[in-house]
């Protein structure tokens, strides 16, 4: 079930990433990086890190304008995924192929890899 919290809308979409954000082949530098892309076209866009992830990972991704959502359950991943507008999966390597795609697909987001 989506999430009021987590959803988008046209001009404000949700960009989300889910995962252990402290292991860099996750790709959340790649991530952070692009926010001040997107924000060129999309202004009020809305990027969330959701995840497993260290204190010092959280303010990273603060400090480069994400909310920081922190780790879910298995309930909250589901409801997570069907609330983004877009998933994001960078992910730098070292996975022969991520379920998190699947599940992110089969949630009816968008997914960027």
């Amino acid at each position: 079930m989506p999430t009021r919290r987590w959803q988008g809308t046209e001009q404000a979409p949700t960009i989300g990433i889910l995962g252990r954000m402290d292991e860099p082949r996750k790709g959340l530098d790649d991530f952070l990086d692009m926010i001040p892309l997107v924000r060129i076209r999309f202004a009020h866009a809305r990027f969330l890190v959701a995840g497993r992830f260290s204190d010092r990972v959280a303010a990273r991704a603060a400090r480069a304008g994400a909310e920081v959502v922190g780790e879910l359950d298995e309930a909250q991943k589901a409801s997570f995924m069907s609330s983004v507008d877009v998933y994001c999966a960078p992910n730098l390597g070292g996975e022969s192929f991520g379920i998190v795609l699947v599940e992110a697909m089969a949630a009816g987001a968008a997914v960027v890899a």
